[in-house]
């Protein structure tokens, strides 16, 4: 069974203007709709994404969330996202747990909060007791451009006593143009990591070199999609040297052990 841990997907009216937004940085390989995602995961063989909302204005949750819940279970599995600065939001992360949802995500650069931000331990604390999945975005948002929210791994360091680091994922390898050391610090870091966008971030000896050091049990396979094709992004984890035992539980293995899935 292969898991891609990090896909989108939008309505249908919002889908083109969704994926045209960053399309000039990454590149697209999908519409960005639900029956464009069901496509490409068809055609790389994939047989189930965890889709990841983002709700980037405070108490908009139920607006944006709502989409990915309602989407056909057949192979999907939305994750949810609340955000810090919405009124209750702790509560909100825990009636979303009492319903079923398997994780969060949370976006600094496009929801606009801090790292530091006082909102963020409790819903942080909500997310660990009751037991979900918390993906953050990691890196820059577009390589080449600053941003105050640009927050690279040593930046999460501080944030491990608020949450279950062995449920807790630092997508996209680190992200676009890391500081040099912050590989390192990663790889030395509790937390899981996914590989989205891993192949515009990394040459296939480097991520090589990285995936010696943080082990196969940290790594969830990722996409990105419909931003990186789903075919080329397995394509790189074999390029990368990742065979045998080590690709069964990226691609597969360690997404089913914390969702919870039978494989």
């Amino acid at each position: 069974m292969i898991v891609d841990f990090h896909t989108h997907c939008y309505p249908d009216a919002l889908a083109e203007r969704a994926v045209r937004s960053v399309t000039e940085y990454t590149g697209v390989r999908s519409d960005g709709t639900y029956a464009g995602l069901r496509m490409a995961m068809a055609r790389a063989g994939v047989d189930k994404a965890v889709v990841l909302p983002v709700c980037s204005v405070p108490g908009r949750e139920e607006k944006v969330d709502s989409f990915v819940l309602g989407l056909p279970r057949d192979g999907v599995i939305p994750f949810v996202s609340v955000h810090p600065h919405t009124h209750g939001a702790p509560d909100m992360v825990r009636a979303y747990a009492e319903a079923g949802v398997r994780g969060i995500k949370l976006h600094p650069v496009m929801q606009g909060f801090d790292l530091t931000d006082p909102d963020l331990p409790p819903l942080l604390e909500a997310a660990r007791d009751s037991g979900m999945i918390t993906l953050f975005h990691c890196g820059r948002t577009e390589r080449g451009v600053c941003s105050p929210r640009d927050y690279f791994p040593s930046d999460f360091a501080h944030l491990a006593g608020y949450v279950d680091p062995e449920r807790t994922v630092l997508a996209h390898s680190g992200g676009y143009d890391m500081p040099e050391g912050e590989a390192d610090v990663l790889a030395d870091l509790p937390f899981l990591t996914d590989t989205s966008l891993a192949q515009l971030c990394y040459t296939p000896e480097r991520y090589g070199e990285l995936f010696a050091r943080l082990g196969a049990r940290r790594v969830l396979f990722g996409s990105d999609s419909p931003w990186c094709s789903e075919r080329d992004s397995l394509a790189f984890l074999r390029a990368a040297g990742i065979e045998g035992e080590d690709y069964a539980l990226v691609t597969g293995g360690n997404a089913a052990r914390l969702l919870g899935l039978t494989t």
